[in-house]
């Protein structure tokens, strides 16, 4: 899910009667209003909130009597951990014909950001492939 949150104060009105003022907010300095002579403020700000969804679809199969799936595939949209913008990644790992694949492209402008296309035999050292650090 992302989340972008915008706020803004779009105007001061005095409580009393409602007129609209052009204080800044200031307590200290307040004047009182022209109309009614109250110092009491009403603060008028706007919130807007935008949220969108996306995901991923991932699929493995299997056959009976291998203990790792023979084919899996996974495809969607997920934000980078690098820098949080959103990219849409796809990997294919097939065991049987011994290919992996990643690709990485920038959601917005579709640019290849990071691509792998090997032998799944020589794809090693990553995930939990990985060498541990002590």
């Amino acid at each position: 899910m992302l989340q972008t949150v915008a706020a803004n104060m779009s105007a001061v009105t005095c409580s009393q009667c409602g007129s609209i003022l052009t204080d800044s907010g200031n307590e200290a300095n307040r004047q009182p209003c022209p109309t009614c002579g109250s110092t009491s403020r009403t603060f008028h700000v706007h919130i807007e909130e935008k949220v969108g969804f996306f995901g991923s679809l991932g699929l493995k199969q299997k056959r009976k009597g291998k203990k790792k799936p023979i084919f899996e595939e996974i495809s969607g949209t997920t934000i980078r951990e690098l820098d949080g913008t959103l990219v849409k990644k796809v990997r294919v790992i097939d065991r049987e014909k011994n290919t992996y694949l990643e690709r990485i492209c920038d959601k917005k402008t579709g640019e290849a950001i990071h691509e792998c296309m090997e032998p799944l035999s020589d794809h090693k050292g990553h995930g939990s492939d990985k060498k541990k650090v002590e």
